[in-house]
């Protein structure tokens, strides 16, 4: 399975891009990861997934910093996420650098 890894300016710009291409993102919960999978799909909190439920997400969202601080999405491809939605992430990451 490959990956990308892709840099937005804040997490309301990569929850935005990632909701926009299809994806689902998971609670805030403080400064943890925020679990991201294809679909319409409630995502937990992090503290709420199992380690078989983490491995299960096509991806994740982690803030590196308070509320609006830079952000970093990793997301897996996979048969059920469409390529237009993997390039509209990276698509969205490169302009808002």
């Amino acid at each position: 399975m490959s990956s990308i890894r892709v840099k937005f300016s804040s997490d309301e710009i990569a929850e935005r891009a990632l909701k926009d291409a299809g994806f689902s993102v998971g609670r805030t919960q403080r400064s943890e990861p925020r679990g991201v999978m294809f679909g319409d799909i409630d995502v937990q909190k992090w503290r709420n997934l199992s380690a078989d439920d983490r491995d299960k997400l096509d991806g994740r969202l982690c803030r590196h910093g308070p509320a609006g601080a830079p952000t970093t999405v990793t997301l897996h491809s996979a048969d059920h996420i469409p390529a237009r939605a993997l390039h509209e992430v990276a698509a969205s990451a490169a302009q808002s650098s």
